[in-house]
């Protein structure tokens, strides 16, 4: 399997009484690397997100059919997304990944929410989350921590 991790976030109604769910699947590394930068070559998804590196119809094929086999479902019931977006940082050391909103969410209280999901003393600093940034870089990621920071101890 080439999906390292695979996050869910519940389902909610997009304002057109759509209901939408939320699934981030990211950060892909190690040998994993060159499965996913094969996958940049070919028919951009009809929803990729513009940037350096589009998102292809080979990728979400592909994670289509790790998720099925991963949750024992057929292809036919994951719906296509709505965006999707991919980055990939240092070829060599680091990799790719890939972070997919749906509609009807609000990126910054989805980011606030969370930065600290429990009263246990968890809390999360990701760039997935990164409103204000560019959320596939790493100054994503530093921000969030700092967002943490201010929120919780200074």
């Amino acid at each position: 399997m080439f999906v390292q991790h695979t996050l869910e976030f519940g389902i909610a109604e997009d304002g057109d009484g759509n209901e939408r769910a939320v699934l981030l699947a990211s950060y892909n590394d190690m040998e994993n690397v060159d499965f996913w930068e094969g996958l940049f070559l070919g028919t951009p998804f009809q929803d990729s997100i513009l940037s350096e590196y589009v998102v292809t119809a080979n990728m979400i094929e592909q994670l289509h059919l790790q998720w099925a086999r991963t949750f024992d479902m057929a292809v036919s019931d994951i719906p296509v997304p709505i965006a999707a977006a991919a980055h990939v940082w240092d070829p060599e050391d680091v990799g790719s990944a890939l972070h997919q909103w749906n509609p009807g969410y609000n990126w910054t209280q989805v980011a606030l929410e969370v930065m600290k999901p429990t009263e246990d003393p968890v809390f999360i600093s990701s760039s997935a989350f990164a409103p204000r940034f560019k959320p596939q870089e790493v100054e994503g990621a530093l921000a969030m921590v700092d967002s943490v920071l201010d929120r919780y101890f200074l």
